[in-house]
C-alpha cells in the first residue's frame, strides 16, 4: 500500500475584492396605507447599530415605484440610500447522493470504515479528507459588491420606453470543484495515521456507512441590498430608520350588506376584502382608503429597486375591465357625489365591530379605516369588518327609455333592453322581438353620518333572505344612495311614438338636404300596488326636446351617434335627457308626454 505522508492541500481561488459589511438592520412594518387601485405605501421602522463608517443595511428591497421611497432617522431626518447587488461567497451546505469514493469518504469524516485498496485493507476512524477547496470555509459570510465590467450609459427614467439591464446576467452558481488530489487521513486501530490517495482505494465498509455527501467547493450568491447612509457623525453608534415607499400587489375591494324589513329602516354593515400579493404584514396598522390618489408615476419602478426591466410602458396602463361591473375603474370612481366634507374621529351612529382597533379619519379628499395588529402574509387575504349603522331607506320605481333610430328598423324602443340595472340599450335581435318595457324597484338610503360610502358590490337582504345584488355608487354624508332589487310586477310602463309634424328640405348639409321631424313620445305608467309610489322616469333620445308635460326636466347636450344606430343621423342634431317625478295613487294610471325635434329623411 503507498503511503504519503499528512500535508494541507491548498487550491487556488479567483481572487477578489472583499469588502466590509456593515450592520444588519431589520425592519419591521408599522403601518400600510392600501388603495382599491392595487398599491399600497408601506412605513417601516428598525434599529441598528452603524459600523465605523456610520452605515447599516437590508437585504429586504422592495421594488417601490418612482421617487416614493424615502428613508429617515428617528427625528425626521432624510437618510441617503445606495442600492447595490452583492455576492457571497462561502461553502456549499447542500448535499447529494454520494456517487464516487470521494463523495463517500467526505460523508463519512469521523466515522469508523474499513477501506480495501488493491492489496491489503485497513480499518480505523476516518480523521479527515484532504480534498482541494477545503480550506473555502475561510470566505463564509465574506461579501463581493459586484459593480459591471462595461456599466450602460445612464437612462432617463421618466421615459415611458425607459427598459435597460442594470447589471449583467448573474451565472448560475455551482459548487466549485478545483482540481488536485485527495486523500483520506485515516487513524488505525495501531494507533497509527495512515494518509492514502483516494484513486487507490477501492471500497469502503462500516456499521454506520452514510451515502449522502456534502457539496464540496464553495458557491455564489447574488443578493438585492440598501445600505443607509447615517454618515461619519454616527459611526459605531446605535439608529433608528424609518423607511416608506409606494408598491403594487396590495388592494381593498369593499362590500356592503342591507339587512331589514327595507320598510322604513334597514341595517346597513360595509366590509373591506384585503388582499395581498405584495409582501408579508404583521401586526401592522391597516388604513383603508376612501378616494382616488393620483400617482403619476405609478407604471415605473424606482431604480432603487434594481429590476433589470421596468414593467411595462404607458401604452399598458389601462386597467379597465370591460363590461365587469366591478372593474377597478368603477369601484375608484366618485359617482353620484353630493357635498360633505366627512369628519374625523369616531362617528355618531356608526358602531365598530372592533370598538377598540377600529377608527375612522378624514383626511383632505380622501377618507380612511383604519385597523389596528393585522398580519397577513404574502398571497393571504382577509375580511375586516368596518361599521354597521341603522339607515332611513325608502322606495322609488325607476322607468328608463333609451330611444334608439335604426335604418332598417325604424324607432327601436329600448327601456332596459337586457343586461343589468343601467347598463346600455341594446338593439333586438330581430324585428319581431316584443320589447321588454321594465320598471325597476330601487330602495334609496340616506346616508345620514359623516362617513362616505364608497363604491363597492352590496348584497340587499330582506329579513335574512337575499333578493338583490348589485353595486352601490359613492355616496358622501348627506346623500342618498340606490340600489336596484328586482323588476317590478306591480308598477308597469310603456313607450311609444310617433311622429306629428314633417317640414321637408328644412336643412341643408353637404348638398344633402334634411327634413326637420317632430316626434310625440308617450309613457304610460300603471301604479297596481295598494299604496301611493314614488316613479322616477327618464328618457334618453337623439334630438332636441322642445316641451314635456307634468313638468318634465329637459337638458340638452351634443350629438351622440348612439342615439341614432347604423343610420348615425347628421351632427347636427343634439341629443336630450328628460326626467319626470312623479307619485302615482294606488290604482292610477298616468300618461306623460315629451316632443322631440330633429333632422332626418
Amino acid at each position: 500500500m503507498k503511503r504519503i505522508p499528512a500535508v494541507t492541500i491548498l487550491a487556488a481561488l479567483a481572487s477578489v475584492t472583499l469588502a466590509k459589511s456593515p450592520d444588519s438592520i431589520d425592519l419591521k412594518t408599522d403601518r400600510v396605507v392600501v388603495f382599491k387601485d392595487g398599491y399600497g405605501l408601506f412605513m417601516k421602522k428598525g434599529k441598528a447599530h452603524t459600523d465605523e463608517s456610520g452605515r447599516v443595511f437590508t437585504n429586504d428591497v422592495p421594488r417601490a415605484l418612482l421617487g416614493t421611497l424615502w428613508a429617515s432617522s428617528a427625528d425626521g431626518t432624510p437618510v441617503g440610500v445606495r442600492a447595490e447587488l452583492v455576492e457571497s461567497v462561502r461553502r456549499s451546505t447542500e448535499t447529494f447522493p454520494a456517487t464516487s469514493m470521494q463523495d463517500l469518504l467526505r460523508a463519512n469524516v469521523g466515522g469508523e470504515i474499513s477501506v480495501t485498496m488493491e492489496k491489503e485493507s485497513l480499518e480505523g476512524t476516518l480523521k479527515q479528507l484532504v480534498e482541494p477547496g477545503a480550506e473555502a470555509k475561510d470566505l463564509e459570510d465574506r461579501v463581493v459588491t459586484i459593480v459591471p465590467d462595461n456599466p450602460e450609459p445612464a437612462l432617463d427614467p421618466y421615459n415611458a420606453s425607459y427598459s435597460a439591464r442594470i447589471f449583467p446576467p448573474l451565472p448560475t452558481p455551482s459548487p466549485a470543484r478545483p482540481s488536485g488530489e485527495a486523500f483520506a487521513v485515516i487513524v488505525g486501530k495501531d494507533g497509527k495515521t495512515h494518509v492514502i490517495a483516494v484513486r487507490d482505494i477501492k471500497s469502503l465498509s462500516g456499521t454506520t456507512v452514510k451515502t449522502e455527501a456534502p457539496a464540496a467547493g464553495v458557491e455564489a450568491k447574488r443578493t438585492k441590498r440598501l445600505t443607509f447612509e447615517f454618515g461619519n457623525a454616527a459611526a459605531n453608534k446605535d439608529v433608528e430608520i424609518n423607511l416608506l415607499y409606494l408598491q403594487e400587489g396590495v388592494q381593498w375591494v369593499p362590500s356592503y350588506r342591507l339587512d331589514g324589513d327595507l320598510k322604513q329602516t334597514a341595517t346597513m354593515a360595509l366590509q373591506g376584502e384585503l388582499i395581498n400579493e405584495a409582501e408579508d404584514i404583521e401586526g401592522a396598522s391597516v388604513d383603508l382608503v376612501v378616494g382616488v390618489p393620483n400617482f403619476k408615476f405609478n407604471d415605473r419602478v424606482s431604480p432603487l429597486a434594481l429590476d433589470r426591466e421596468l414593467r411595462r410602458t404607458l401604452t399598458t396602463i389601462d386597467r379597465g375591465m370591460g363590461n365587469n361591473a366591478l372593474s377597478n375603474r368603477i369601484l375608484n370612481s366618485q359617482m353620484a357625489y353630493v357635498g360633505g366634507d366627512g369628519g374625523g374621529g369616531a362617528q355618531p351612529g356608526i358602531a365598530g365591530f372592533f370598538d377598540a382597533s377600529m377608527d375612522t379619519q378624514a383626511g383632505q379628499d380622501l377618507f380612511f379605516y383604519n385597523a389596528r395588529n393585522v398580519s397577513l402574509k404574502k398571497g393571504g387575504r382577509m375580511m375586516l369588518p368596518l361599521w354597521s349603522s341603522g339607515v332611513t331607506v325608502g322606495h322609488c320605481y325607476r322607468f328608463n327609455v333609451d330611444v334608439g333610430r335604426l335604418l332598417r328598423q325604424g324607432l327601436r324602443d329600448a327601456p332596459m333592453q337586457g343586461g343589468s340595472f343601467g347598463s346600455p340599450a341594446s338593439p333586438p335581435a330581430s324585428p319581431l322581438e316584443v320589447s321588454r318595457n321594465e320598471v325597476w324597484h330601487i330602495v334609496e338610503m340616506k346616508n345620514e353620518t359623516q362617513t362616505p360610502w364608497t363604491t363597492g358590490a352590496a348584497l340587499v337582504l330582506q329579513e335574512g333572505m337575499p333578493i338583490s345584488q348589485d353595486v352601490l355608487a359613492y355616496t358622501s354624508p348627506g346623500g342618498t344612495g340606490s340600489l336596484p332589487i328586482t323588476v317590478a310586477v306591480d308598477v308597469r310602463g310603456e313607450f311609444r311614438d310617433e311622429e306629428s309634424a314633417r317640414k321637408q328640405s328644412a336643412f341643408q348639409r353637404n348638398g344633402a338636404e334634411y327634413d326637420r321631424i317632430t316626434k310625440r313620445g308617450t309613457i304610460t305608467l300603471t301604479n297596481y300596488r295598494k299604496e301611493e309610489s314614488k316613479v322616477q322616469v327618464n328618457v334618453s333620445v337623439g334630438g332636441k326636446v322642445t316641451t314635456t308635460s307634468d313638468g318634465g326636466t329637459i337638458r340638452l347636450n351634443d350629438y351622440r351617434a348612439g342615439d341614432w344606430g347604423e343610420n348615425q343621423g347628421i351632427a347636427a342634431n343634439q341629443h336630450s335627457d328628460v326626467h319626470w317625478e312623479l307619485a302615482l295613487q294606488p290604482g292610477e294610471k298616468k300618461e306623460i308626454t315629451y316632443n322631440v325635434e330633429f333632422f332626418g329623411r
